[in-house]
């Protein structure tokens, strides 16, 4: 009943990802996810509201539901968009950075939220 009663404390009108995954070799989770919140403060990067685990090697985040995919929508945008849109994410992945976390894998998936692009890192 604990569990229940805070989540009622944080309801919310808006819609939420979860995402669970389990460790593999060579993979945690609970790192990605660490590193993921540590950035999710930045203006151009998606947000971990809540993290945490299941059991030993399977972990799960909630956050910031960023619809829609940068691929389909890149190529219907006049040049001004497409350079704002450009400049969000290059200071999403700066922000990263400062944080010191090098992305080895960066891959711009997710991009839209109202006015303007989200970076979403691979994997958290």
């Amino acid at each position: 009943m604990k569990l229940l009663d805070e989540a009622h404390k944080h309801e919310t009108d808006e819609i939420r990802t979860i995402k669970i995954a389990r460790d593999t070799d060579g993979r945690s989770v609970a790192t990605e996810i660490r590193l993921h919140s540590k950035v999710s403060s930045s203006e151009f990067v998606a947000t971990v509201h809540r993290s945490g685990n299941i059991s030993e090697r399977t972990y799960f985040g909630i956050g910031e539901l960023v619809p829609g995919l940068l691929k389909d929508r890149i190529g219907s945008v006049d040049e001004g968009e497409f350079w704002r849109w450009a400049l969000q994410l290059v200071s999403g992945v700066v922000d990263i950075h400062r944080a010191g976390i090098i992305h080895g894998a960066l891959q711009v998936r997710a991009a839209f939220k109202s006015e303007g692009a989200r970076l979403l890192g691979n994997g958290t």
